[in-house]
Formats: structure tokens, sequence, C-alpha cells
């Protein structure tokens, strides 16, 4: 699933590249906890956990005016709607929890295929809704015969 930034975003402030799964959640943005005031975004991954109501899975991305939430954008848990950093994790609240570090994990290998390919033996050509099959070796003396 992935979220859509607001216009926050589009004035570099606003978070980019939301992705949220059943096991993680990334986000790049800006801090919005006061650990960091350089304004720059930074990419974290954190798992889908919420450490306050320990729920699984609950975390989800919000982002708006700086009057009803964060421009930011945050981390939020749907089961007891507690706010996290998008970058640090921490909690917005006195107690400081924070949301767990953790690595996005890596796609799978598309299965290695050795395939050989040949060159097609046959031509098919369609005359006035009629399939006529020739031989491309045939074809080619043809046009050497012509030449």
């Amino acid at each position: 699933m992935f979220a859509a930034p607001s216009a926050a975003a589009e004035r570099d402030i606003g978070a980019h590249n939301v992705k949220i799964t059943k096991d993680y959640v990334k986000a790049s943005g800006v801090c919005s906890c006061s650990l960091m005031k350089d304004r720059i975004h930074h990419t974290r991954i954190f798992k889908n956990y919420c450490p306050n109501c320990h729920s699984k899975g609950s975390l989800t991305f919000e982002q708006g005016s700086a009057s009803w939430t964060s421009p930011e954008g945050l981390w939020y848990c749907t089961r007891c709607d507690m706010d996290y950093c998008l970058v640090h994790g921490k909690s917005h609240d006195r107690r400081g929890e924070y949301l767990i570090p953790t690595k996005e994990p890596p796609v799978p290998n598309a299965q290695k295929v050795n395939a050989q390919f040949e060159e097609e033996e046959y031509i098919e050509v369609v005359i006035y809704d009629n399939k006529y099959k020739f031989k491309k070796q045939r074809l080619k003396e043809l046009k050497e015969s012509i030449s």
C-alpha cells in the first residue's frame, strides 16, 4: 500500500516514497520530533508494530497542515492513536517510546533461466486471409537466386 503525500511534499516539507506493509513501514521525510533540525529528508524503515499498545500491523501514515497534524508527516497507531516521528520513530509525547528500526526485506531473485534462443525455422505469410508457411532457408535461397 502506498500513501499519497499532501501538498506539503511539494514544498519539500512533507514525506514521499511512503510504503506500508503488514511487516514494516517506510518513508523519506523530515524529522518531526525535534531530534534533528536539518530539514533534510531521511529514509527510515520501522517494524509495523506499536510499542505503546503492542499491536502488530497497526501503523499508518498521516500528514496534514500544521493546524491539526504534522506537515512533515508521521506514523500513528490505528489502535491507540499514538503518533511517532517519521525519521526517528520517537513518540510525540513525553514518554519517549520508539518504533523498532528494521531493514526492508530483500526482493526475491527471479529464477535464472538458461534459455537458448533458436532462430525460427519457418516464416508465416498471410495473403488474402490465406496463411502460407515457408522455410526461411528456402526464402533465403530464392532471394539469392533472384539477385
